[in-house]
């Protein structure tokens, strides 16, 4: 992916061509100004300055309505919102910014999720551009009216926030050419992510990651051999019935050896009844090598049918887990030559853990830690369990990656 732009939405506020002063020497080089809001000068002053200046995005560029991301604060007495397991509940960017870039995979992907309260804090706008970032997108930085304010005056915290958020987008400009490593998986999700089926396949996405699911987003329009590299099962969600061929191909896929997760819509189910195997909701029958798990009824909890899967298709094939991560998401992905894999990790927490470890799966000869505080990765110790690597994390702030080589 050529990632061309680092973009802003310009206060309308700035009024003034001295407010640009912020953006030397950083990767934000394209300016979204409204029209008629007297910013002529400062339009003006950006474009001598190099910066391009857009009513709009530039040709190339898809912009999907993000969330502001963080753990979710319930509306009535601030405490934090949950999911029925007791997980706090994360609002993040990272399961859109991979869904539109199956969609769309010629553009940049930008995500439009302007500040929103209570989680707004000085640090929180170096995250929003990171939780975009560390899965190939970019966040459209955004200001509210009072960190604008308190930039214009030059306030310290405030300035301090900026910083990190400049940092964060300095080092993600740096590495572009991790947007275009391959996400590794354990669960391909398969619909056209359109029209009646987009609410259940997108928001099922949504919650797999959620649950630290490694996943990839199979389009049915674009489907290749390399769609199903390395999966353990497949997720079918479109409430319509495979095209023949289509289901032929993940028929054969199955008899090979991987798990098939559909709703009834399926149709008649193939081979024996699985005796060791039972769920409640699930008809589970072996087929040749793998195994069918057909829904005894259409799936419409997106919640539900994202648990479901991770529990029907085994925590034994996860390829990565945490311990004492807290609050994080993870995204693995696999360098275009095959020799390092880069397991992102994001924490939403006001602070990052103190005392975490990472477990990934496979056999690596060592191990590098990125973090953007730092110009140079530092090494990890790395510890051999239970068909994977153990590493022991130092403390971190909101974001970080592990770099493991093979």
């Amino acid at each position: 992916m050529n990632l061309q732009w680092t973009p802003m939405r310009w206060p309308a506020a700035w009024k003034s061509p001295d407010t640009l002063s912020l953006l030397k020497d950083t990767p934000i080089n394209c300016l979204l100004m409204e029209t008629g809001a007297d910013l002529g000068p400062v339009a003006d002053q950006a474009r001598r300055s190099g910066l391009a200046v857009n009513s709009r995005q530039p040709m190339g560029v898809n912009v999907s309505t993000g969330e502001w991301p963080g753990i979710q604060i319930a509306a009535r007495g601030g405490g934090v919102s949950a999911g029925p397991t007791g997980v706090p509940w994360l609002n993040t960017n990272g399961w859109r910014v991979r869904l539109e870039t199956a969609l769309h995979p010629d553009d940049e992907i930008w995500i439009d999720a302007p500040p929103k309260g209570p989680r707004l804090y000085p640090d929180s706008f170096a995250m929003a551009f990171t939780d975009a970032a560390a899965f190939g997108g970019r966040w459209i930085v955004s200001l509210d009216a009072a960190t604008a304010a308190a930039l214009a005056a030059k306030e310290a915290r405030a300035l301090d926030g900026w910083k990190k958020l400049i940092a964060a987008a300095q080092f993600f400009d740096a590495r572009r050419q991790w947007a275009d490593y391959t996400p590794q998986a354990v669960v391909g999700v398969v619909s056209d992510f359109t029209g009646d089926h987009e609410f259940l396949a997108s928001e099922t996405l949504n919650l797999l990651a959620r649950a630290n699911q490694q996943y990839r987003v199979i389009v049915k329009s674009r489907i290749s051999d390399d769609s199903w590299k390395g999966l353990r099962a497949i997720l079918y969600v479109d409430a319509e019935a495979p095209l023949p061929p289509l289901r032929r191909e993940i028929e054969g896929l199955v008899a090979g050896g991987r798990m098939l997760i559909a709703g009834p819509q399926w149709g008649p189910a193939a081979g024996a009844p699985a005796k060791d195997q039972e769920h409640p909701r699930y008809d589970i029958r072996v087929m040749g090598k793998g195994r069918l798990a057909i829904a005894k009824e259409e799936p419409v909890d997106p919640y539900t049918l994202a648990n479901d899967s991770v529990l029907l298709v085994s925590h034994r094939y996860e390829l990565l887990r945490f311990f004492n991560g807290d609050a994080v998401s993870s995204h693995l992905a696999a360098a275009p030559d095959g020799k390092s894999v880069l397991a992102h990790m994001l924490f939403y927490a006001n602070r990052g853990p103190q005392d975490a470890s990472l477990w990934i799966a496979g056999r690596y000869r060592s191990a590098r830690l990125w973090t953007v505080d730092r110009a140079e990765p530092r090494p990890l110790e790395i510890g051999i369990a239970r068909g994977g690597v153990e590493l022991h994390l130092p403390p971190l702030a909101q974001y970080a990656a592990a770099e493991l080589e093979v």
